[in-house]
């Protein structure tokens, strides 16, 4: 196997064994780099929470054990990686075990627990290389020697966008390094129009609701379990997405691994669906998601299916709702897809489509009601447009 990157994270509270910890990585692995990482104390549970993916309080066990104060990170290459299978919190997983091994060794020197943290894979690697240093690991090892030169250096930074991101470039750059999305749609105008038009928030889908928030660093609009509208700090403003995720029923969840499996690297910077489920996910939002498909999408999916040259789809197909329901039917069967009402109960269903046995109670009484999530959408886009 060719050569990996790797990281370990010596904790406030391992100090002690630092040296010792150095010498053995160093006879086993090379040493690329090492550094004392300095978070700000204000910031710091908000950064261990980010770095882990999970909610990490100020004073948390998690904070105690592992301390707060400055911790050392040791970039290193393992010339020759051996894979297995070792038991992690997650069950069995195939891991590299030179690096699984020696960390499970570090943490019995440093009393058990968690005081050691080491990557077990080079995606884990690269995404923990991201969060601390903003970089990949192609960039990081560009900017650093080929090997330590035995100094120890000090970096004083928070996680990258712990006080808003200065752009969407460097929150996707990070989001592709670090997470698995797709952008779903409107995504023409970006990264350079991202605030703007009918369609307000960014639609994003990932098989890492908790994950993407803390990476984004998003704020949840509503205290509800469902709903996944998030508010974003870009630029120094509030930008609204929607995180969709595996399983949330807003597509099929066969459809939506597909969709992630299927993912393409968009020129601008940031993952997109392929063509084909970029075509149909579209149609299945305006014609299921929507009462009624608005005008910029019909352009559009009439653009995308004459580029795919899709049979049997043209404007009648998109203004009769049989054919148009003929049409989706024959693409839902064929693939295996099920039509599924979505968690999230702001989101439309429509009964045309889809048929009244499949409408769930509360739907319904949530269609007799106002539509927050619309008036605050329209509010926000309101104050935005006013700053301007």
């Amino acid at each position: 196997m060719k050569p990996e990157i790797h990281l370990f994270i010596i904790w406030q509270k391992a100090n002690s064994k630092k040296n010792k910890i150095i010498v053995d990585l160093k006879k086993k692995f090379e040493i690329i780099d090492i550094y004392e990482m300095h978070w700000s104390s204000i910031h710091f549970s908000k950064n261990i929470s980010r770095f882990y993916g999970e909610k990490l309080p100020k004073g948390s066990y998690k904070e105690r054990h592992c301390g707060t104060g400055p911790f050392t990170v040791v970039i290193v290459r393992d010339p020759n990686p051996v894979y297995g299978n070792r038991t992690t919190p997650n069950g069995s997983s195939y891991v590299n075990i030179n690096t699984f091994d020696v960390k499970t060794l570090y943490r019995n020197w440093t009393g058990g627990g968690h005081r050691i943290h080491g990557t077990n894979t080079p995606e884990e690697a690269e995404h923990d290389i991201a969060l601390l240093f903003g970089l990949d690991s192609d960039k990081f090892q560009s900017k650093t020697s080929k090997s330590w030169d035995g100094t120890i250096k000090n970096i004083s930074q928070d996680l990258p966008g712990t006080d808003g991101w200065k752009s969407i470039k460097e929150l996707f750059y990070l989001l592709n390094r670090t997470i698995n999305y797709v952008v779903l749609r409107n995504f023409e105008g970006l990264p350079d129009q991202y605030n703007t038009g009918p369609h307000g928030d960014i639609d994003i889908l990932t098989d890492n609701y908790k994950g993407i928030c803390y990476i984004s660093n998003s704020r949840k609009i509503f205290n509800k379990r469902n709903r996944v509208l998030n508010m974003v700090r870009i630029s120094g403003e509030d930008i609204l997405f929607d995180f969709r995720y595996i399983g949330d029923g807003y597509y099929d969840k066969k459809w939506e691994d597909t969709i992630l499996n299927r993912k393409v690297l968009s020129p601008k910077g940031f993952f997109v669906p392929n063509e084909e489920d970029y075509f149909y996910t579209l149609l299945y939002h305006a014609s299921v998601h929507k009462a009624s498909i608005s005008k910029d999408y019909i352009n559009r999916l009439l653009e995308i299916a004459n580029k795919l040259d899709v049979k049997n789809f043209n404007h009648y197909t998109l203004e009769n709702k049989d054919e148009l329901k003929s049409f989706l039917d024959k693409y839902m069967n064929t693939m295996g897809f099920q039509y599924t009402e979505p968690k999230d109960l702001s989101v439309f269903f429509n009964r045309e489509i889809i048929g009244n046995s499949k409408y769930s109670i509360k739907r319904k009484i949530l269609e007799k009601t106002v539509n927050v999530h619309c008036r605050i959408k329209n509010m926000l886009g309101s104050i935005r447009k006013r700053a301007h």
